[in-house]
């Protein structure tokens, strides 16, 4: 896998990257996946439940991507706004049929997604998917880049 991180040193995305990079089964011959980092915006130190689901989301879908997506490349972003933060991964393999609900993952014995949107979920975030068959695809969070006061998460409609 090669990474580019941009900016350079761009320590959250090197972490993720090398943390991951060991977890991955040994590519097929002549198989490689170019990972481009890019972060936007004044990153503030986020509440570390944020940060620890926001790299478990990355790293799911990143997995994903070199499991299923046979992609050649993927882009992971971070932007920072104001009072939010959004995660982006994209990759340009094959897509896929999103399922109409996330419950049928679950059915299935298919957690992967489920779990990126639980996390999102209890972040006070919200994941989404765009991907069809032979477009690859694009999952992206967004979240409060402050933690919520729980009953602050119940009115946003946030499960706990």
């Amino acid at each position: 896998m090669a990474v580019a991180c941009q900016p350079p040193g761009s320590a959250a995305f090197t972490r993720l990257i090398t943390e991951f990079e060991p977890s991955l089964p040994p590519p097929h011959a002549g198989d490689t996946l170019k990972v481009d980092c890019r972060v936007s915006g004044t990153p503030p130190r986020l509440p570390a439940e944020h940060e620890l689901a926001l790299f478990r989301i990355g790293q799911s879908a990143l997995h994903n991507i070199e499991h299923h997506a046979r992609a050649s490349s993927a882009t992971v972003e971070l932007t920072f706004g104001p009072d939010r933060v959004r995660l982006t991964v994209r990759d340009d393999g094959v897509g896929f049929q999103p399922p109409d609900d996330y419950e049928d993952l679950a059915r299935t014995g298919k957690l992967g997604l489920l779990g990126m949107n639980e996390r999102a979920l209890l972040i006070g975030g919200a994941l989404s998917i765009v991907t069809a068959r032979g477009s690859g695809t694009v999952i992206s969070v967004e979240a409060p880049a402050e933690a919520d006061a729980p009953d602050d998460r119940a009115r946003h409609g946030s499960r706990t």
